[in-house]
């Protein structure tokens, strides 16, 4: 005896909320295909001589389900043009409506969206990184550890390693900002090189500040112990103790 079996029973093992879900997609893409659909297969016939673009946009607009969407201080709707298409798709009209004009259009769905090409802000090509190695050193030929190494105007950034040495990828035409505590900063123009070696003067103006030595007073330049620097501001915080 044949096994009957029922069609239906697999589709009700689906859960309701997925059911509902695939029923939902299916009407979504039915319905993209039809507006794709119109815009592609939508064929417009215009015998117009010295007749504005409004006229032709109305014209249009009248004979199919295109709207048009613009801003007349930007798009010249006044100018004169003689337009003879039949049975044309809507980009070979807006075609020969637009030839020799700054118009450009986008067709979405049935939306026409029409602007001015001297008016839409230019893309900036982006610049093209390059990786730069580099050394940093002071004069005296010694590696500087933890230097930071910035391109300048971004927030790109690193340090230098054990050895002194970095990588940073940078714009051909960038300028490296390298700073260290106790040296004067210094910026380097990469002008297309892709190997910096970079020495760093020391900061003379540091050197030749007066700390407190003991009893006495000498510069930082002179100093080779560790000191700390103390200012006649905190002289006045600290405080007074009465032997009385």
């Amino acid at each position: 005896m044949s096994k009957h079996v029922d069609p239906f029973r697999s589709i009700k093992k689906i859960p309701i909320a997925m059911r509902i879900t695939v029923c939902l997609l299916f009407v979504l893409l039915f319905q993209a295909k039809a507006e794709v659909s119109y815009s592609q297969s939508a064929r417009i016939s215009l015998s117009m001589q010295n007749a504005t673009v409004e006229e032709v946009l109305n014209a249009i607009e009248e004979s199919s389900e295109f709207y048009f969407l613009y801003n007349s201080k930007l798009v010249d709707v006044d100018r004169v043009v003689d337009v003879k298409e039949k049975n044309q798709p809507i980009g070979s009209v807006l075609n020969k409506v637009f030839d020799g004009s700054e118009v450009s259009y986008r067709v979405e769905d049935r939306q026409i969206i029409l602007s001015n090409r001297r008016d839409m802000p230019s893309v900036a090509a982006p610049q093209q990184s390059n990786r730069i190695i580099g050394v940093v050193k002071d004069k005296r030929g010694e590696t500087i550890i933890g230097a930071n190494v910035m391109v300048k105007g971004t927030t790109t950034g690193t340090i230098t390693d054990f050895d002194g040495n970095f990588t940073i990828d940078a714009p051909a035409n960038a300028t490296l900002i390298v700073t260290y505590i106790g040296y004067a900063s210094q910026e380097v123009t990469v002008a297309g090189k892709s190997n910096l070696n970079i020495i760093l003067d020391e900061d003379t103006q540091l050197l030749n500040e007066v700390v407190v030595v003991g009893y006495g007073t000498q510069k930082k330049g002179e100093i080779t112990s560790s000191v700390t620097s103390v200012k006649a501001a905190d002289f006045n915080k600290a405080p007074v103790v009465n032997s009385m």
